[in-house]
């Protein structure tokens, strides 16, 4: 048994003006839009409106596509104020209480948190921290801290260097995440600058990473992406910066490539799927590991993609068409019990390999999705470990002798991770543990996934 907490190898660290300021990245980036920050502060309270507050991301997409009179820079220029505030609400927090009660936060904030919030106030601090410089909105005068919040505002920056509760709150993490954090940074061997460099990072967005559907025209789509984009890779997956969208790219119509984060391409690098095998993807989501595992096979054997949402499987059937794969094959599963096995996999004893990429708390997601550390504020009741070891144990009972179980989750949580793992193979014997670690962030610039391969002993 190994632990494999490397991540990959450690790729160049972004530069700290880069990571401060998300702004910076793209042809546009130091041109101010028409849009004005009273707008980005009122679609922050329509967002926070929401009971719950729908994922920030799909918000603004509807909410900035109905308003006809803004352009393309100044949609850009809302939403990335939008995810600023999202962002750095642990720093507003941080701020606000500092400012009224001379101690930071505690606790951990939730939705309600937010909503709780005065958003000229959050505005303003968020805009102090963003840099004026940067921000890319008009309006920047009318949202000054103040001598009480500037302050506060500057003694959190002034302790950040020594204090590591400041340096969270500084990067907009409420100070309560030091306990889990540290846990991961003990369990994965980071040092203090690897845990400081995870904290850093969650106030960027990392770039957008692909995967390649039909490796053998790596090339040409090399070639394409590099009219456009600065263009970097690891084995397979492709990190793209520059401000062309990718939907009009040949390469995108035709079905090579695939937005998928260089930690999620490797939950199907520890799957390993080969050409021949039955693989069963058991909480397949929008299917990007499904597609993954299709092409790894070069279309030959047969992928079955599962979840209890009928309607995410219709999009794998048809993300798995565009890209002429044509071994893909789904059906529901609530993850109550065992599905009843496919043909060939019956004749095999069970499936060749087994992926449970449980739901979870997605704290390895934070960069792109800031408001998912809002949604699950504490697990502490249980309930979501109790599942996701549910899911691994029910799905462990068709993986054939010999067989593959991979568990992964996008959260860096070692309850939601190490621990489930520790828990199952202390009631399921027949499996051992081949490898189990963190990817991605800090050790590159992209998300951060827990991979956990498991072997089922042969019979």
């Amino acid at each position: 048994m190994s632990r494999d907490s490397s991540g990959g190898h450690r790729g160049p660290h972004t530069p700290a003006a880069h990571r401060a300021n998300p702004s910076t990245r793209g042809a546009s980036a130091h041109k101010r839009a028409f849009a004005h920050t009273d707008q980005a502060v009122d679609l922050c309270k329509r967002w926070l409106a929401g009971t719950p507050p729908w994922q920030l991301d799909r918000f603004l997409a509807l909410a900035l596509k109905e308003d006809r009179r803004l352009g393309r820079r100044d949609r850009q220029a809302l939403s990335e104020a939008v995810f600023a505030f999202a962002r750095y609400a642990g720093l507003v927090r941080a701020v606000l209480t500092l400012a009224s009660k001379e101690t930071l936060a505690d606790g951990r904030a939730d939705l309600a948190t937010l909503q709780a919030l005065p958003l000229d106030r959050a505005m303003a601090i968020t805009l102090a921290r963003y840099g004026r410089e940067q921000w890319p909105l008009r309006g920047v005068d009318t949202y000054a801290l103040g001598e009480k919040l500037g302050r506060a505002f500057t003694d959190i920056q002034s302790r950040a260097a020594t204090e590591f509760s400041c340096f969270l709150a500084w990067h907009g993490l409420d100070p309560a995440w030091e306990a889990p954090l540290r846990a991961r940074a003990q369990k994965s061997g980071w040092s203090e600058d690897d845990l400081r460099e995870f904290v850093v990072r969650q106030t960027d967005r990392p770039p957008m990473w692909l995967r390649m559907n039909h490796p053998e025209k790596r090339q040409a789509i090399i070639d394409e992406l590099s009219v456009d984009y600065d263009v970097d890779y690891d084995g397979d997956a492709l990190a793209v910066i520059g401000p062309r969208g990718i939907y009009d790219l040949n390469c995108w119509k035709d079905g090579d490539i695939e937005i998928q984060d260089y930690a999620s391409q490797q939950v199907g690098v520890a799957l390993a799927p080969k050409a021949g095998e039955t693989i069963w993807d058991a909480c397949a989501g929008g299917g990007g590991k499904t597609l993954q595992a299709a092409a790894l096979m070069q279309g030959r054997g047969a992928v079955h993609a599962s979840d209890i949402r009928v309607k995410v499987l219709e999009e794998v059937l048809r993300r798995a068409k565009k890209a002429n794969l044509h071994n893909v094959r789904t059906f529901a599963w609530n993850g109550e019990v065992a599905p009843p096995l496919p043909r060939e996999a019956e004749k095999r004893g069970g499936f060749d390999a087994v992926l449970v990429d449980a739901p979870c708390t997605s704290s390895g997601t934070w960069r792109r999705n800031p408001d998912a550390r809002y949604r699950y504020a504490d697990i502490g009741d249980g309930s979501l470990v109790a599942l996701q070891l549910r899911l691994l144990a029910t799905a462990a009972q068709v993986v054939k002798p010999g067989g593959r179980l991979v568990y992964s989750t996008c959260s860096i949580r070692v309850e939601e991770n190490e621990d489930v793992v520790e828990r199952f193979l202390a009631g399921n014997s027949e499996f051992m543990l081949q490898r189990e670690g963190m990817h991605g962030c800090p050790y590159k610039d992209s998300d951060a996934m827990f991979v956990a391969l498991l072997l089922r002993k042969p019979g």
